[in-house]
Parts: structure tokens; C-alpha cells; sequence
């Protein structure tokens, strides 16, 4: 986007980016020594009944289909997930072709609309954009406000996407004590 915007064509554009994220890609993986199974890992979710608006739709839909007699509740959560894969993707051309936002923020918004109409959800996946958002918007009450939403949310929950109880607390304080 950032090609297309200094007046490159946006055919050129999209394909240099596309060549050096598979290069990125190949580099990365060979550097790391861990083959390639890590692609056919990224469909399988850490929890099969994950917060993500897409398979929390999913599963009601499922659910009412099935009620219904309906031999296509199987597909609910896939279906879900693909109009949420759709949806990210008319975002993210909203957000970078037209809108005409800075690259740190385009990008905050970007990441937080994989992150909410993705096919997983993890508490830190917000954080992502947030965090950009906090430091890009072009408002300072903005980013005041998603400063603190991201400042309470990084310390509310956990990499597990749990609350703390109260042995990770003290675990917690002991080590930032140290």
C-alpha cells in the first residue's frame, strides 16, 4: 500500500510485497530449523471452543441449525470463519486505500481486525493493535483512552487468556520485586 501511495502501480506494488513475504517466509523458516509443519499447524486452534466472534457465531448458528433438523450445522463455524476472513480482508483494503491514515496507524487498525474477525482469539492478539493505535492515532484523546484499555488488558489477563488467581499474583510481584 505503502508502494501504491508513493505512485507505483498497484499490480508491481502488490507483487513485491507478496515475493518478499514469501521470502521472509522461506528465510525465517530455514533460519529456525523447523521444516515447514508449522503451516499445517496454523489450523488448529489451542482451544476447540475459543472466544473469537466468528466461531462464537459459528457455533450458535450450528446450534440453531441443528435444532432445526438442518444437515448444514457442520458448516456454521467454517462458514463463519471464512465471511470473517472476508471481512478482515475489505478492512484492511478499507483501512490502507482508502482512508489515507498513517503506516503505524493503518497498521494498529489492520491488526485489530484480524484479531477480531479472525478464527482465534487470544487477549494478546488485541494487544497488537492497540498498542500501535495508542501511539499512532491521530487524536490524543484516542490515544489516551486505548493507552489505558491496552495498559489494564496486558495486566488483566494472561498469555493463556485466563485471569491470574492468586499464586501467579504473588509469582508476579515476587518477580518484579526482584
Amino acid at each position: 500500500a505503502l508502494q501504491a501511495r508513493a505512485g507505483r502501480r498497484p499490480l508491481p506494488a502488490a507483487l513485491t510485497t507478496a515475493a518478499v513475504c514469501a521470502a521472509t517466509t522461506v528465510a525465517a523458516t530455514v533460519t529456525a530449523g523447523t521444516g515447514y509443519g508449522w503451516i499445517g499447524a496454523l489450523g488448529t486452534p489451542v482451544s476447540p471452543r475459543n472466544w473469537a466472534l466468528t466461531g462464537l457465531l459459528g457455533r450458535a448458528t450450528g446450534a440453531l441449525l441443528d435444532r432445526l433438523g438442518s444437515g448444514l450445522a457442520p458448516l456454521a463455524v467454517p462458514g463463519w470463519q471464512l465471511l470473517g476472513l472476508l471481512a478482515t480482508a475489505v478492512a484492511i483494503g478499507v483501512i490502507w486505500l482508502r482512508l489515507r491514515l498513517t503506516p503505524v496507524y493503518a497498521l494498529g487498525l489492520s491488526l485489530l481486525a484480524v484479531a477480531v474477525f479472525g478464527p482465534a482469539i487470544r487477549p494478546w492478539y488485541v494487544l497488537w493493535g492497540l498498542f500501535l493505535i495508542a501511539a499512532a492515532a491521530p487524536s490524543t484523546s484516542v490515544r489516551h483512552r486505548v493507552a489505558a484499555l491496552a495498559g489494564v488488558l496486558a495486566l488483566a489477563v494472561l498469555p493463556s487468556g485466563g485471569p491470574a488467581d492468586a499464586g501467579r499474583l504473588v509469582l508476579a510481584v515476587c518477580g518484579g520485586l526482584l
